[in-house]
């Protein structure tokens, strides 16, 4: 267990609360991050700290490009709350050699702040900066601003490296993360916590239920409960339910929901294990998400609105130029999703040949 300490600061102190809860989870620490050069010293770019599972027998990865350099590195659990602490007292990490200083020596302690704690599902973000393959706690720390790291729009290239277009390339490939997105992320240290207990592998949704499929990681099917709140129109229904055999759960709700969340707890402590929160059918918060065949059948026969829009084909240069307008309303709104193959009136018509190219 990590013991509090008086002394302790915002981010020690979640560190050490998310390590006890999370306890027995964790055996090793992948450190990631990008850097630039400033004169003699190193400032960050992005670092990203990710608690693992298991521990891995791999070697540090070091690229070196000059402008910015990529360093992936694994250490030993025990390693990581020394780590945090010597980033809250003093805004330096300390990374395969390397030292990256993240405010200038001396400075008080209010220039580096704990900005943000969350807890974010699995799958793909709203945002799309992030995907989890298991729900996360998220803790961002930032560092002074006038040290931020600069990522490099140049191409990023040598012999014997990889090519990158530029930095935010390289950091979307090998952190897998869209820092054009989440330019605010920039000089932040990300500290990853998996909850490695379960996680949702599959929703689908039909005109009549919504399906679930889980994965139970470090528990048993037992200890898994699924809780449900959907909503149509005014009508609002509950579900508490188990898993099957199979790991699967299906609520029977008899039409299509304007909005659910399903949620999975681990009913041994009351702890939530993973969640879908989906408002509406907007199109990027379906991003992890299925309908199947009966479910778009349901959609065209609710016809167009807000966020359906029926398209009988794209053939013609001006059916092109109505879809381009269609979608791009929809990316700079709240999103959609846009049915091609259906007439107006709801017949579908499909899509053949030069619809397809």
């Amino acid at each position: 267990m990590a013991t509090e300490k008086s002394s302790d600061g915002p981010l020690v102190t979640a560190v050490r609360q998310l390590l006890n809860q999370r306890a027995g989870q964790y055996h090793q620490v992948l450190m990631q991050s990008i850097v630039s050069r400033h004169e003699e010293e190193l400032r960050n770019c992005i670092f990203m700290v990710t608690l693992l599972e298991n521990e891995l027998d791999v070697r540090t990865e070091i690229l070196d490009y000059e402008s910015n350099i990529f360093i992936q590195t694994y250490v030993p659990f025990e390693n990581l709350l020394s780590l945090v602490e010597r980033l809250e007292s003093q805004a330096v990490l300390e990374i395969a050699g390397h030292t990256i200083l993240l405010a200038p020596e001396g400075q008080s302690a209010q220039a580096r702040s704990l900005q943000d704690i969350r807890y974010w599902p699995s799958g793909p973000q709203y945002w799309e900066a992030f995907e989890y393959d298991w729900p996360t706690n998220v803790l961002i720390f930032e560092g002074s601003q006038q040290y931020r790291g600069r990522l490099s729009g140049e191409h990023l290239f040598k012999p014997d490296l990889p090519l990158y277009p530029d930095a935010y390339s390289l950091a979307s490939h090998r952190l897998n993360l869209d820092l054009y997105k989440a330019n605010g992320l920039i000089g932040s240290v990300v500290f990853r916590f998996p909850n490695y207990k379960a996680r949702i592998a599959k929703l689908s949704v039909g005109p009549k239920s919504i399906s679930i499929e889980v994965y139970p990681g470090l528990l048993s099917r037992e200890t898994i409960g699924v809780k449900g709140h959907v909503r149509k129109g005014p009508t609002v229904l509950h579900f508490d339910t188990d898993l099957d055999n199979e790991n699967k759960a299906t609520l029977d709700i008899g039409f299509v929901p304007d909005e659910f969340e399903i949620d999975l707890l681990d009913k041994q402590d009351g702890d939530l294990l993973d969640f879908r929160d989906i408002g509406r059918f907007h199109s990027e918060r379906f991003a992890n998400q299925t309908l199947d065949a009966d479910g778009v059948r349901q959609l065209i026969l609710n016809g167009e609105n807000t966020y359906v829009e029926l398209k009988p084909g794209i053939r013609d240069d001006n059916a092109k130029e109505e879809w381009a307008e269609s979608a791009i309303a929809f990316a700079n709104t709240e999103g959609g999703v846009i049915l091609v193959g259906v007439n107006d009136d709801g017949v579908i018509s499909g899509v053949f040949g030069d619809d397809l190219s």
